[in-house]
């Protein structure tokens, strides 16, 4: 049963407004000031505890992914600064040439000074994914005393897990899209088969 002061429009306005922060308290700040939760020192043989509450805190029916969905329900944009997109993008963008590719479609508004200070317009889901694959570069480099695994490493696992679950290729695609507003949040379930994969997702993963 839903608690009715989580469906009003107050809570998720503040949702929208702790998002940005608490994906820069996770991943680290993209000027990598912030270290964040260090996602790559974390390691399951070493940090067992840590390890198992950040893996399911992340995972993709985990908490932080039902916020994002919420999120995603109701068409918030979040800005991410092109500054800190790579360089050959940065450098289109900045000449104010879009890029190619239509993941920077629609997402970037060119002003008459030019294309510097430009944010992109993300989704929470875009915003969240934007950050998690900064923050690899972004993060100081490991002590040379640090021997990490990537094999028992939470940012390489979750890496896996996040591109066997949202970009599948073993011809299956997710039974469960992003909910609608008060819909439940995305869920494997254990021993769940995938979906056949639709047309037009074999049609998109095949270009």
């Amino acid at each position: 049963m839903a608690f009715p002061h989580l469906q009003q429009p107050s809570f998720l306005l503040e949702l929208h407004t702790i998002f940005p922060w608490l994906v820069e308290s996770i991943f680290g700040s993209l000027d990598g000031v912030l270290v964040g939760w260090n996602l790559r020192c974390l390691q399951g043989r070493v940090n067992p505890v840590e390890y198992s509450i950040v893996m399911e805190f992340l995972d993709t029916g985990g908490p932080m992914m039902k916020l994002v969905y919420k999120l995603q329900a109701e068409d918030y944009k979040f800005d991410f600064p092109v500054s800190y997109l790579p360089g050959p993008v940065k450098a289109s963008i900045q000449e104010c040439i879009l890029p190619d590719s239509p993941l920077y479609h629609n997402k970037v508004q060119f002003t008459p000074t030019g294309g510097l200070g430009l944010n992109l317009a993300l989704n929470p889901f875009e915003y969240y994914i934007f950050f998690f694959a900064s923050s690899l570069i972004t993060q100081k480099p490991l002590p040379v005393s640090l021997h990490v695994r990537t094999s028992d490493c939470a940012y390489f696992i979750l890496v896996d897990r996040y591109l066997s679950w949202f970009l599948p290729t073993e011809g299956s695609v997710p039974c469960h899209s992003p909910p609608a507003q008060g819909g439940p949040a995305p869920h494997r379930l254990p021993g769940h088969q995938p979906c056949p994969l639709l047309p037009m997702a074999s049609t998109t993963l095949a270009s």
